[in-house]
């Protein structure tokens, strides 16, 4: 979007959607994390029923934030060059584009 709407190039919209996007992802992060603590370490009722699932939600968290912050922006780019690619090699094979025709005059009603 800042690309289109604001003309940035790709690699400044970038940074300026992570600065954006990274401290919501954090606190959250964070915050669930901070949460399933207790119970993956084994405090609470029960611990052996739930300690496997909050250690897995945990990782689960690490890795998407990793995922969210690293692996999609870089994605991103690989995915821009190869559509600037394609439109490159699109353009070359269309060839000129046809001149529109003038507009037709009418001469009845005049």
């Amino acid at each position: 979007m800042a690309r289109r709407e604001r003309g940035l190039p790709r690699f400044e919209a970038l940074i300026d959607a992570c600065h954006k996007r990274a401290r919501p992802i954090v606190m959250t992060t964070f915050a669930m994390g901070a949460g399933m603590l207790p119970t993956a370490l084994g405090f609470g009722a029960d611990p052996s029923f739930r300690q496997p699932m909050a250690v897995v939600v945990i990782g689960g968290l690490v890795t998407s934030t990793l995922l969210s912050l690293l692996v999609i922006p870089v994605i991103f780019t690989y995915v821009d060059d190869f559509e600037r690619k394609l439109r490159g090699v699109a353009h070359r094979f269309a060839g000129p584009s046809p001149r529109p025709s003038p507009p037709a005059v009418s001469t009845q009603g005049a």
